[in-house]
């Protein structure tokens, strides 16, 4: 471990996620010295809709690991979206759950675990000659302009960086601690569990429930070998929902869900997490030599709660900013991140 802390890297990264693992195959491949570190031994497994995109794919092909991801993804063929509707009949209201709309997919959708698409993003940071360690990050030093201190929990000595970038997701504690976040409160949660299950379904289902759940929605993804992704977040902060009630109404109530727990079983328990959306309550860029991605500052999208694409996405505009840093030297140019970020969006 003498190397860790002996060396003056390029930039560490903080959290290995797809914009941390995204941002440190970028700046490996520009030659740099990059360090990843992240809290927990890979795979491990994160809350997630598992879900990727026209964006998140596009990223993934310029980062040349987009034919590797479809290899062991489960693509999407069709997409189904359910409204409950309010029917007024005989001095009577109803709400039936109604097929609003079923299309084919467009363009390559795909799930896959992150726990699977995290370790493909990390083996190929490594490839690219990113160094990847495990390590809880306390805090990081900032007042010198010139370096960042990176202190991992069980060491007395930091690690150095000339860039630090913050990459933690929804934990936004340490970017809490250098002064980065101007809104605590997150925008919105999501849960999610896995179902096994004999009843087929191909198509991934996305349902509305404008009158128990305003601003969110529930869906089932296939994800291939009898496995289904099932899960319910709301986008607003300004409300809140029983998530675990709201998600067992929607296993009972819909009824693909009912079917595919008839023919199965719930896999995993039913785990949450919060969600910052609409790059807002955060400041990019912190004190030093410190930036922030991903869904730290926000990068999931209020609309949809689509997050691996837009994270990524953020990753790709921080390392066009800092390989621009390392190579000339200004660090100055840490400030144009955000005006990018949003000239981009």
């Amino acid at each position: 471990m003498a190397s860790l802390y002996g060396t003056t890297w390029d930039t560490a990264i903080i959290g290995a996620g797809p914009a941390g693992g995204a941002l440190a195959i970028d700046l490996a491949t520009f030659g740099h010295k990059v360090l990843l570190i992240d809290k927990e031994r890979f795979p491990r497994e994160k809350v997630c809709g598992d879900l990727l995109g026209t964006s998140a794919l596009e990223t993934l092909k310029k980062l040349g690991i987009c034919e590797k991801v479809r290899r062991v993804g489960y693509e999407l063929k069709r997409t189904r979206i359910y409204r409950r509707i309010e029917v007024r009949f005989l001095g009577a209201v109803h709400y039936p759950i109604v097929l609003q709309k079923e299309h084919a997919a467009r363009e390559s959708t795909f799930i896959l675990e992150r726990r699977i698409l995290d370790s493909i993003l990390c083996e190929e940071a490594a490839t690219k000659g990113a160094v990847f360690t495990t390590g809880k990050v306390t805090e990081i030093d900032a007042k010198d302009s010139s370096l960042a201190f990176v202190r991992i929990a069980g060491s007395d000595t930091p690690v150095r960086a000339r860039i630090a970038v913050i990459a933690t997701g929804a934990d936004i504690l340490l970017a809490e601690k250098l002064g980065m976040i101007t809104r605590k409160e997150a925008t919105g949660f999501a849960a999610r569990c896995y179902i096994q299950s004999d009843f087929t379904m191909d198509e991934a289902a996305f349902y509305f429930d404008r009158y128990r759940n305003p601003s969110g929605y529930a869906w089932l993804f296939p994800m291939g070998n009898r496995m289904y992704n099932a899960g319910c977040g709301y986008l607003r902060c300004n409300q809140r929902i029983d998530l675990k009630k709201e998600f067992h109404s929607f296993l009972s109530e819909f009824d693909p869900a009912a079917e595919l727990l008839k023919h199965g079983k719930i896999a995993s328990p039913l785990r949450g997490g919060s969600l910052r959306t609409g790059l807002a309550g955060s400041n990019p860029v912190g004190p030093g030599a410190v930036l922030a991605i991903g869904e730290t500052i926000g990068t999931t999208r209020p609309t949809t709660g689509e997050g691996i694409g837009p994270a990524m996405w953020s990753a790709g505009i921080a390392a066009q900013v800092i390989n621009e840093v390392l190579r000339s030297g200004d660090i100055g140019l840490l400030k144009t991140y955000p005006e990018r970020l949003v000239r981009q969006s």
